[in-house]
Protein backbone atom coordinates (compact mmCIF):
# COMPACT_ATOMS: atom_id res chain seq x y z
CA UNK A 1 0.00 0.00 0.00
CA UNK A 2 1.40 3.44 -0.84
CA UNK A 3 0.18 6.83 0.43
CA UNK A 4 1.13 10.15 1.93
CA UNK A 5 1.34 11.07 5.19
CA UNK A 6 0.48 14.94 4.61
CA UNK A 7 -2.81 16.71 5.14
CA UNK A 8 -4.04 16.53 1.62
CA UNK A 9 -2.42 14.81 -1.98
CA UNK A 10 0.22 16.08 -3.12
CA UNK A 11 0.22 18.08 -5.94
CA UNK A 12 3.56 15.76 -7.34
CA UNK A 13 1.37 12.74 -7.24
CA UNK A 14 -2.54 13.56 -6.98
CA UNK A 15 -3.23 9.91 -7.30
CA UNK A 16 -1.35 8.52 -4.21
CA UNK A 17 -4.06 8.80 -1.57
CA UNK A 18 -3.41 10.40 1.92
CA UNK A 19 -3.10 7.75 5.11
CA UNK A 20 -6.80 9.54 6.03
CA UNK A 21 -8.08 8.87 2.90
CA UNK A 22 -7.05 5.00 3.88
CA UNK A 23 -8.35 5.38 7.38
CA UNK A 24 -5.30 5.59 8.93
CA UNK A 25 -5.57 9.41 10.46
CA UNK A 26 -3.04 8.67 13.07
CA UNK A 27 -0.41 8.63 10.61
CA UNK A 28 -0.56 11.75 9.65
CA UNK A 29 2.66 13.56 9.96
CA UNK A 30 3.85 16.39 8.19
CA UNK A 31 6.91 17.55 7.52
CA UNK A 32 8.15 21.56 7.18
CA UNK A 33 10.97 23.48 6.79
CA UNK A 34 11.60 26.97 8.32
CA UNK A 35 13.69 30.05 8.22
CA UNK A 36 14.80 29.97 11.74
CA UNK A 37 16.54 33.92 12.78
CA UNK A 38 18.46 35.34 16.65
CA UNK A 39 16.33 35.56 19.49
CA UNK A 40 15.40 39.73 19.27
CA UNK A 41 15.57 40.13 15.09
CA UNK A 42 13.53 42.85 14.56
CA UNK A 43 9.95 42.35 14.19
CA UNK A 44 9.89 44.73 11.09
CA UNK A 45 13.32 42.66 9.28
CA UNK A 46 11.21 39.64 10.31
CA UNK A 47 8.36 40.85 8.36
CA UNK A 48 10.45 42.11 5.55
CA UNK A 49 12.04 38.89 4.96
CA UNK A 50 8.90 37.45 5.07
CA UNK A 51 7.30 39.07 2.29
CA UNK A 52 10.15 38.56 0.00
CA UNK A 53 10.36 35.07 0.66
CA UNK A 54 6.53 34.64 -0.10
CA UNK A 55 7.54 36.92 -3.16
CA UNK A 56 9.98 34.40 -4.28
CA UNK A 57 7.78 31.19 -3.42
CA UNK A 58 5.16 32.79 -5.64
CA UNK A 59 6.92 32.81 -8.38
CA UNK A 60 5.82 30.26 -11.22
CA UNK A 61 9.22 28.95 -12.08
CA UNK A 62 9.67 28.36 -8.46
CA UNK A 63 6.25 26.78 -7.67
CA UNK A 64 6.80 24.86 -10.69
CA UNK A 65 10.52 23.30 -9.17
CA UNK A 66 9.51 22.79 -5.67
CA UNK A 67 6.33 20.31 -7.08
CA UNK A 68 9.05 19.02 -9.19
CA UNK A 69 10.36 18.38 -6.08
CA UNK A 70 7.42 16.79 -4.68
CA UNK A 71 6.83 19.97 -2.11
CA UNK A 72 3.83 21.57 -2.14
CA UNK A 73 4.63 25.16 -0.60
CA UNK A 74 2.43 26.93 1.79
CA UNK A 75 3.32 30.01 3.75
CA UNK A 76 2.64 30.83 7.78
CA UNK A 77 3.75 33.78 10.12
CA UNK A 78 5.75 33.44 13.06
CA UNK A 79 3.13 32.94 15.26
CA UNK A 80 1.68 30.38 12.92
CA UNK A 81 5.07 28.27 13.09
CA UNK A 82 5.92 28.78 17.04
CA UNK A 83 1.87 27.25 17.31
CA UNK A 84 2.70 24.36 14.80
CA UNK A 85 6.30 23.86 16.61
CA UNK A 86 4.76 23.62 20.12
CA UNK A 87 2.23 21.44 18.28
CA UNK A 88 4.48 18.83 16.87
CA UNK A 89 6.80 18.61 19.46
CA UNK A 90 3.69 17.50 21.95
CA UNK A 91 2.70 14.95 19.45
CA UNK A 92 6.08 13.71 19.27
CA UNK A 93 6.87 13.53 22.95
CA UNK A 94 3.31 11.62 23.41
CA UNK A 95 4.46 8.89 20.29
CA UNK A 96 7.82 8.76 22.12
CA UNK A 97 6.49 7.95 25.90
CA UNK A 98 4.29 5.80 24.38
CA UNK A 99 6.79 3.34 23.13
CA UNK A 100 8.97 4.11 26.17
CA UNK A 101 11.64 5.92 24.22
CA UNK A 102 14.29 7.58 26.80
CA UNK A 103 17.05 9.87 25.03
CA UNK A 104 20.68 8.75 26.71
Amino acid sequence: MIFTSGEKRASAAPDIPTASELGYPSLRILGWYVFFAPPKTPAALIDAWGNELRAVLKMPEIEKRMTEFGLDVETSTPQQVSQRIATDLKRWKEILDSIGYKAQ
